[in-house]
């Protein structure tokens, strides 16, 4: 569906977008076998390391980490995870997230609104974590809570 439509970042997609799904059947397909090969592969690299522990343990130490820090990006709730261990509440997420940004840390939108929670301020770039604590301390000094930015987003449909 990614070749399909032209999309270069298979988990993003915006409000809005619409998708072309014909063929869809086969590219479904790809996408299960794919996934059945990076977990057929995991398990010799961590079978690896165990049998190659005594005469090297920091070698497979250093594999292992790669491994796992490549499946993180891969996973869909990757940026959700690092919003919530940040500060970000799953309310603030569905409610002023998901709206402004889709999720995408990188959105701009054709204002020139940036980031996460859609803003000109500062804290619109950066990283994850950034984003997630300008967010929270925007909605803490502007609307005295996060609960009442959430509310203010749920009625006016911005923040």
């Amino acid at each position: 569906m990614a070749a399909l439509n032209n999309i270069t970042n298979v988990d993003m997609i915006f409000a809005g977008e619409t998708l072309e799904t014909e063929g869809q059947a086969t590219t479904v397909a790809a996408p299960v076998q794919q996934a059945a090969a990076p977990v057929a592969q995991a398990t010799p690299v961590q079978q690896a390391p165990v049998q190659q522990a005594a005469p090297k343990q920091a070698a497979p130490a250093v594999q292992a980490a790669p491994a796992q820090q490549a499946a993180a990006p891969a996973a869909s709730g990757s940026t959700y995870a690092q919003f919530i261990a940040n500060g970000g509440t799953d309310a603030m997420w569905h409610t002023i997230v998901r709206p402004e940004s889709g999720g995408n840390p990188n959105a701009v939108s054709p204002n020139g609104y940036r980031g996460l929670g859609q803003t000109k301020e500062g804290w619109g770039t950066g990283s994850v974590a950034q984003q997630t604590q300008g967010m929270v301390n925007y909605a803490t000094s502007r609307y005295g809570s996060v609960s009442n930015a959430i509310s203010f987003r749920q009625a006016n449909g911005w923040w």
